[in-house]
């Protein structure tokens, strides 16, 4: 498992996802076959020996028990991938990489237990004397039409070239380009990369699970035509076979934490590849991710001690926001009650004004003082702001507080 960069959050895309829920369950095969020299019709020839060959593919756990998935011509001389006849002894198998990590690393002996040659499915099933190993999930029933996107795995055999061997697989993103027929078989042409090595590896969707097996290229294209082989063959082997795939506690645990590890929750992601751990020791790639959740968590935090507080400081935040708005009803409400017109005869503030004593018989309203407040005699003064009356000689208005004059 490549560990995300110490300076950042890992990237959390559906291809990042897929590759890291395959990757446990990849597996390295090797099958040699010594000793026998073949004719032109593949059968042999008594009496010659020549040295052993081997053929170099990837595989898939389908069980924790040690039950692995691959294409059939990986089992055959790299001559000869169409069919092996009867008179050609079975090849020495042998698998790396089953739950094997650091220097445990070591060719663990695998048996047939059934295969469809390259034109009747080109899928098989082999058996390692293992237990607790990490498994892939089989789609059982995949949906691939043209554009569906796909991760190819495997180990190419170029880069044994360009880099020291690893049990590190590669994964290449791509799309279902078409469904296609060979000898009444179904096939599905992908323009994800794939090269030798990578015959036998799973092909998945962006959840992880096995849609396809690796099977064949078209030499000599400069664009990957490239063809890989429904997943439902492997699943008919198994069937045959009485086996029933099933993802282990140890495997749950690992998907449980990689979706909290690439979700930010780290607390939990830890107890999940503790549980992986726990339910199998060597579990590829679950230590390594439980120690960058631990170093991320201390960056960034990510869990029930982080996740309290800000319950906290959002809950405070509606508290002061109900507070708020109470206070603004309460003073609108108070405004509109002291703004409201009074009823006849209610005071407001201060006493009613006293009636104004009738003018003098044959008087004027010219005998009316001047604007500096009415004068006896005169009528009553009202406010020139809001028209609330007022007693006589009244410099401010007790509603609105103006002054008059």
């Amino acid at each position: 498992m490549l560990p995300p960069a110490s300076h950042a959050q890992p990237p959390d895309t559906p291809e990042v996802r897929a590759a890291a829920t395959i990757r446990p369950s990849i597996v390295y095969i090797e099958a040699w076959f010594g000793g026998f020299t073949l004719d032109s019709a593949g059968r042999v020839v008594a009496g010659e020996r020549s040295s052993a060959v081997s053929q170099r593919c990837t595989g898939f756990v389908v069980r924790q028990d040690g039950y692995i998935g691959t294409a059939a011509h990986c089992l055959y001389p790299p001559s000869s991938p169409g069919s092996v006849p009867s008179t050609q002894p079975s090849p020495a198998v042998f698998v790396l990489g089953a739950g094997q990590e650091g220097n445990n690393v070591k060719p663990v002996p695998a048996r047939i237990v059934d295969s469809r040659p390259f034109n009747e499915g080109d899928v098989a099933l082999l058996k390692v004397e293992l237990q607790d190993l990490p498994s892939a999930e089989i789609a059982s029933d995949p949906d691939l039409q043209a554009g569906t996107p796909i991760l190819t795995v495997g180990y190419p055999s170029s880069t044994d070239v360009a880099t020291d061997f690893s049990l590190e697989p590669t994964s290449k993103f791509g799309t279902v380009s078409a469904a296609k027929e060979l000898n009444t078989q179904t096939v599905y042409e992908v323009s994800a990369p794939m090269s030798k090595g990578m015959s036998g590896g799973p092909a998945v969707d962006l959840e992880g699970r096995v849609v396809g097996i690796n099977s064949y290229i078209i030499a000599g294209e400069s664009q990957p035509f490239n063809y890989i082989v429904p997943a439902s063959g492997i699943s008919e082997l198994l069937a045959s076979a009485g086996i029933e795939p099933e993802l282990s506690a140890a495997d749950k645990a690992y998907r449980a934490g990689l979706d909290n590890y690439y979700s930010g929750n780290y607390s939990d992601a830890i107890e999940n590849f503790d549980t992986a751990l726990t339910q199998s020791p060597s579990y590829p790639g679950a230590f390594e991710l439980r120690r960058d959740s631990v170093r991320l968590r201390e960056q960034f935090g990510g869990g029930e001690s982080s996740f309290l507080p800000w319950i906290l400081v959002a809950a405070g935040v509606v508290v002061a926001g109900l507070i708020a708005a109470g206070i603004v009803v309460f003073v609108r409400v108070r405004r509109r009650d002291q703004l409201a017109p009074a009823p006849a005869g209610a005071w407001q503030g201060h006493p009613p004004s006293p009636s104004a004593p009738p003018p003098a018989a044959g008087g004027s309203q010219q005998n009316a003082s001047p604007v500096n407040g009415p004068s006896q005699g005169a009528p009553d003064a009202r406010c020139n702001n809001c028209g609330f009356d007022l007693a006589p000689g009244q410099r401010y208005c007790p509603r609105c507080g103006k002054p008059q004059g």
